[in-house]
């Protein structure tokens, strides 16, 4: 036994409706349905929904091409291969009929054998659909498991960034962290290191995607201040304090060593500092990463070179440090790329001079303020959404 399949027959000639049911009902697996003009095969149509329609094109009330147009419009309905059985053969009247939306001619008189050989042509043609359609909906369903896997690495990628930044008299911490889709490369942390210290990373793996989103989470796994590790922050001790805080420099070399990524083309940019709150001494490098900007009250704008290259291009890499005592009023603000090479329509860059310049006409504005005013003023300039990920670390000395 065959394919099911149901056929709408619609004719107003009596002859040549039973010409051909009878040329079709010798097909055991066909069920046959008729009718005599456009209006009643539109009901049937609506309350069957049957596989293959064979229309006439010239009927009472309601024609072929009308028929097919209501049909058309019920997108909420399987659609039907389309048969339109005509004696018009003209060419412009085959090119109505097909931008109509029907499948198939058929010109009377028709031979049986053609007839069948059409219907055949046509369930091929159904069977090609369903199996479309059925793999868009396994498609759909695996994007919509993917999507909800994604947002749960979203919320878990999240859940690693500092919820409670260090409370600190003179010292005030803030972030921004807006990834372009729903994980990202970027990574940043604030936290106590000690009872003196304060460390703050910002970290940019190249590339986007499940590798660089691994690679980020990864590193920020093993860059705990967890006094009880041996960790590439601290090192334990045996005698008092019990730990030896890791230079920067010292920590880019334990993780360019380790290359966690195992892949030498699989890099990330960084940016490390310690500061003392007690006495606002910074020491800091940075690994390939933009250089920081330090802000000061009077509009001086200072940027930190000190560094070197990205880690995980080259195994004997070092990196330079810098020191810096800061002062009241100062503002020191990190950023990813995301922030600098963001274009306009014009296709021109918002650089690092935009960034400077939007600095200097809002000394006034506190951290957070100051964060929020950059988030705006780059979304203004690109007028379009973010098309890479997007970070901001910023501290201020209020003392």
């Amino acid at each position: 036994m065959g394919e099911t399949l149901t056929i709408l027959i619609v004719d107003d000639d009596p002859i040549s409706r039973g010409l051909l049911f009878k040329t079709l009902s010798s097909e055991p697996n066909y069920i046959l349905l008729s009718a005599e003009d456009g209006r009643e095969a539109f009901e049937l149509f609506v309350r069957h929904q049957p596989d293959i329609i064979i229309s006439d094109w010239m009927m009472p009330r309601m024609d072929g091409p009308a028929l097919l147009g209501h049909v058309r419009e019920r997108t909420d309905i399987a659609q039907p291969f389309f048969l339109m059985l005509t004696v018009k053969w003209r060419a412009e009247d085959r090119v109505r009929g097909l931008d109509l939306g029907a499948d198939d001619y058929l010109v009377k008189p028709f031979e049986a054998d053609e007839l069948r050989a059409r219907i055949r042509a046509g369930l091929r043609v159904l069977n090609l659909k369903r199996d479309l359609q059925r793999t868009v909906a396994q498609l759909e369903q695996k994007a919509q498991l993917l999507e909800a896997d994604l947002r749960s690495a979203e919320e878990a990628q999240r859940g690693l960034l500092p919820s409670r930044l260090p409370e600190l008299g003179s010292i005030r911490f803030d972030y921004t962290f807006l990834p372009c889709h729903y994980v990202s490369g970027d990574s940043l942390n604030i936290f106590r290191l000690t009872e003196d210290h304060i460390a703050f990373y910002m970290l940019d793996v190249c590339g986007h995607g499940v590798q660089a989103v691994m690679l980020s989470v990864g590193i920020h796994r093993i860059l705990t201040p967890d006094m009880s590790l041996n960790t590439p922050l601290k090192k334990a001790l045996t005698e008092p304090p019990h730990y030896r805080i890791c230079s920067p420099s010292e920590v880019f070399e334990i993780l360019n060593r380790d290359n966690l990524s195992g892949d030498a083309s699989t890099f990330f940019t960084f940016f490390y500092g310690v500061l003392n709150h007690r006495t606002l001494e910074l020491h800091y490098s940075r690994a390939g990463h933009l250089p920081p900007l330090l802000l000061k009250p009077d509009g001086e704008i200072r940027r930190l070179m000190e560094g070197g290259i990205p880690i995980g291009i080259r195994p004997d890499a070092h990196w330079e440090e810098g020191r810096l005592q800061l002062e009241s009023g100062d503002r020191l603000l990190v950023y990813s790329d995301g922030v600098v090479e963001v274009r306009d329509p014009s296709r021109k860059f918002f650089g690092l001079e935009g960034l400077e310049g939007h600095l200097r006409e809002h000394l006034d504005r506190g951290v957070s303020e100051l964060l929020k005013s950059i988030e705006t003023r780059v979304h203004d300039f690109s007028q379009r959404p973010l098309r890479d990920d997007f970070s901001l670390m910023a501290l201020e000395v209020t003392r």
